[in-house]
């Protein structure tokens, strides 16, 4: 999708076209961070969508339920992520209540079950290690 930016310059009103992706586009590299497990470079990324959005007024790059729950899943899915995990679902339902009903951040299951899933790999986690404490 494109965007136009205002005028130009010269005697004429003239506008020149930016070429910015929409939501769909930015998700799916936010996806490829959560498959790397890489919750700070996906976290970075949101944060600049939501700038983008507010520095043009335009919801096409606006984050959504999908944006926000990917960067839960990208902290889920690092060991020990679950406290960062935990964290961005707070930032996305106040996010949700800052921007009201209807504005398309709310949190759904998915936002959830991502944080459920994170808790339960923590449970692992310390399971193995105590495992280990006791082995030795």
């Amino acid at each position: 999708d494109e965007e136009e930016m205002g005028p130009a310059g010269g005697g004429e009103k003239e506008q020149w076209m930016v070429s910015v992706p929409v939501v769909r586009c930015w998700n799916k590299v936010l996806n490829a961070w959560a498959k790397a497990a890489d919750g700070s470079r996906a976290e970075a990324l949101l944060r600049r969508m939501d700038g983008l959005a507010a520095a043009h007024g335009r919801d096409i790059v606006r984050p959504d339920t999908l944006s926000h729950t990917i960067v839960i899943d990208a902290h889920a899915r690092a060991p020990r992520g679950w406290g960062a995990a935990e964290d961005a679902l707070a930032r996305m339902e106040a996010e949700a209540e800052r921007r009201g009903p209807g504005s398309g951040v709310a949190p759904n299951e998915k936002s959830y079950n991502a944080v459920v899933a994170a808790l339960a790999r923590a449970a692992a986690w310390e399971a193995r290690d105590h495992r280990g404490a006791d082995a030795g």
